[in-house]
């Protein structure tokens, strides 16, 4: 494997008279965590012990080679089991300001919400250029990576800090390498899984300890996976770099954050309770009630449906129906590992109801991105404007219909 990454780090700098640039974000995780005198791992406070972890990685054997180049341009470390998502903010602005000085960017994070934050950088650098008719402009197609791990790259003995080869911090790291030297993907949120680079659309943590640590929905092929002498890449699973010449710095769509509470996803009938309070309270004579329980409702509505879409039963359907009325946006999602078929041969009770063929969790970000997009936008317009975005890829969120 080392074989072949050496060749590929040294074909991109023949053809373009430099090694590969890396910018490294560190938001902490296990990956690069040292154990403390009692035993437990403790993130990285310290930049320099940061630095002294990648002079002793591949990435540092490749630097000392003049076969590849990297810079910390963030070094924020916070443990990913207390993140929400306004934690992702401070991640986006040193990538926007250093967008055109790398080639890659990695992002070394916790894995209990790696696969959060992956999501929320592939809406937060959409690939294509958002707009209400969303023709097929590229903004941003350089691949942000998120690099995690269950087990540390280093243990420290005594004063020293020392690499743990066979671990899969160490094999992510190597993946995530193997990816940027090849040079064909371009897209945010990628995930590394030991010998797998993974998309973010589908991607679930199924253990706290065991590796690998994600699951992918089977249906959906794989970015690109190591083998022993090199990295096979799945052509329908990844998004090609395609402005690969031009240096351009890509928009990006911040305060995805800020509507966190504004999407709720119903998958269970008592998920309906707050919104059958409020509807029964439009007849009450208490109006402060109403206003205080109406500020309360989600700007949209992302059901969870059935089967191949279905809503389930009439109480539900109607519900929606009046949410609808109500101004609320209201979307049918797939299942976990499910689709929302393009066509079906059942009637599918509620079938009015827009459907987008998105993972829950995915189209939950989406929506966030697209309310943040359309914050300061016409009131007549901003109905139209929200399905059509949302019907609409920012990335490669959309599953396949079969």
């Amino acid at each position: 494997m080392r074989v072949f990454i050496e060749r590929s780090l040294k074909a991109f700098k023949e053809l373009n008279g430099r090694p590969i640039r890396i910018g490294i974000v560190n938001r902490g995780g296990t990956i690069t965590a040292i154990a403390n005198p009692k035993g437990k791992l403790e993130p990285l406070e310290d930049q320099k012990k940061l630095e002294r972890i990648l002079e002793i990685s591949e990435l540092g054997d490749y630097k000392e080679e003049n076969l590849l180049d990297y810079t910390i341009i963030l070094h924020d470390p916070f443990d990913s089991s207390q993140m929400l998502d306004a934690h992702h903010m401070p991640t986006l602005q040193p990538i926007q300001v250093n967008y055109t000085n790398f080639d890659a960017f990695a992002i070394f994070n916790g894995t209990d919400t790696a696969e959060r934050i992956s999501r929320y950088l592939h809406f937060a650098f959409p690939y294509y250029t958002y707009s209400g008719t969303f023709e097929r402009s590229f903004n941003a197609d350089k691949p942000i990576v998120i690099v995690s791990s269950q087990e540390s790259m280093v243990v420290k003995k005594g004063r020293r800090i020392m690499t743990q080869k066979g671990n899969d911090g160490d094999a992510n790291l190597a993946t995530f390498i193997a990816l940027i030297a090849q040079n064909k993907a371009g897209e945010a949120g990628l995930l590394t899984n030991q010998n797998q680079v993974i998309n973010c659309s589908t991607v679930k943590k199924i253990t706290p300890y065991g590796i690998p640590q994600f699951m992918r929905d089977p249906g959906v092929s794989l970015v690109a996976e190591r083998t022993n002498s090199d990295i096979t890449f799945y052509d329908s699973a990844y998004l090609p770099r395609v402005n690969y010449r031009a240096q351009k710095v890509p928009k990006i769509i911040a305060g995805i954050d800020d509507f966190e509470a504004d999407v709720l996803s119903i998958s269970d009938h008592a998920h309906f309770n707050s919104i059958k309070s409020y509807l029964e309270s439009r007849d009450s004579e208490l109006s402060d009630i109403q206003r205080f329980l109406r500020a309360r409702l989600p700007k949209v509505i992302l059901y969870v449906s059935k089967g191949a879409g279905h809503i389930q039963g009439p109480e539900e359907i109607g519900l929606l129906r009046e949410m609808i009325q109500e101004g609320i946006y209201v979307m049918r999602v797939p299942f976990a590992f499910g689709r929302i078929l393009g066509e079906t041969k059942y009637h599918v009770p509620g079938e009015e109801v827009m459907a987008v063929n998105i993972e829950a969790v995915t189209a939950k970000y989406k929506a966030q991105a697209v309310l943040s997009l359309l914050r300061n936008s016409n009131e007549l317009s901003r109905s139209e404007l929200f399905y059509n975005l949302m019907s609409k890829p920012f990335g490669n969120e959309f599953l396949p219909n079969s």
